[in-house]
């Protein structure tokens, strides 16, 4: 006749694996490998406390990912996102901040952070090139148009322009 698998081999082979998984932080592959378990034994509570510890790992590194996009660190959070996606491959929240990371990187690329913009502009002030405070100033106010600094800082630089530009006249009127 035939012989029906042995049940209980078959679910300490499945859990075997999925510690392995685990082990290797394969958490995603150990996940699936712990719900079949639990679908071989559905009251065994060790494969539950696995997956609450899988579901654990992932909030972290869901919340350390958030965290560093608060401190514009894309780069670093859309690691940790595609770390967190590996985790659970079902959630769209990950995948979706990936491609918002990207396009974050790529914008931050071309036009460089509001605080390195307000720093490069306060600098060329200093040093009296007028024109490239002006961009400067202009692109952080565009990137934040509710920020007064770049608005103040704007009215500075066009009246020293102003004043120059008179002082030029002026002198050539001589």
């Amino acid at each position: 006749g035939t012989a029906v698998a042995d049940p209980e081999k078959a679910y300490k082979d499945m859990l075997y694996k999925a510690d392995k998984l685990f082990i290797d932080k394969d958490y995603s592959k150990a996940r699936d490998n712990y719900e079949q378990c639990l679908s071989l034994k559905p009251n065994e509570n060790y494969p539950k406390e696995q997956l609450v510890k899988i579901n654990r790992i992932y909030k972290d590194a869901m919340y350390k990912a958030d965290q560093l996009v608060l401190n514009k660190e894309y780069e670093r959070a859309r690691d940790l996102y595609k770390e967190a996606s590996g985790y659970s491959p079902k959630e769209q929240y990950p995948k979706e901040q990936i491609k918002a990371m990207n396009q974050m990187i790529n914008k931050s690329e071309v036009s460089g952070d509001y605080q390195s913009l307000l720093s490069s502009g306060d600098k060329a002030f200093k040093d009296k090139n007028y024109i490239t405070a002006l961009t400067s100033y202009n692109t952080a106010l565009k990137q934040k148009p509710a920020e007064k600094y770049p608005k103040d800082q704007l009215v500075k630089v066009n009246a020293e322009i102003k004043k120059n530009t008179a002082l030029s006249k002026a002198i050539e009127k001589r």
